[in-house]
């Protein structure tokens, strides 16, 4: 998408929620910290609390976001070990920044490789071979994982 989204998309938003159903539904995340990398404007953060998150670490470089007392938002990510329970990385190539080690050190890690992504080719085999497999988008682009401890 080449322009922001804009909070009031009902369409955008639907599809967004239509996916965190369908693959998001694996995660247990009551009464946790999650880590929300590539937050978008905050659906992804605001399901996570509907779903009894304790608080959402968000990170993502949009301006217009939902605001929430348990939305704790940060900009871009860089890579850095951020504590919490749960790890949700879904921001269009940024999963390159981390290592399967850094997956590992979560109870529990959601994430999402692009086809796009540089490291498709070494991360996708790891993920493949160690995570269940739970969503692929309709054009095939995208795969999401889940690692569990």
């Amino acid at each position: 998408m080449s322009a922001e989204p804009c909070l009031h998309d009902v369409e955008y938003i639907s599809i967004l929620l239509r996916e965190y159903d369908a693959s998001y539904r694996y995660i247990d995340v009551r009464g946790k910290v999650v880590l929300d990398i590539g937050a978008d404007f905050g659906t992804s953060a605001f399901w996570f609390i509907a779903q009894g998150a304790q608080k959402v670490i968000a990170y993502d470089t949009y301006q217009n976001r939902i605001v929430h007392p348990k939305i704790e938002w940060h900009g871009k990510w860089n890579g850095e070990f951020v504590p919490a329970d749960v790890l949700k990385i879904d921001c269009e190539g940024c999963e390159c920044l981390a290592s399967p080690s850094f997956f590992e050190k979560y109870s529990e890690a959601y994430i999402a490789i692009h086809e796009f992504a540089p490291c498709f080719n070494s991360l996708f085999p790891y993920l493949n071979s160690t995570c269940h497999k739970i969503f692929v988008t309709e054009d095939g682009k995208e795969t999401m994982f889940l690692c569990r401890k």
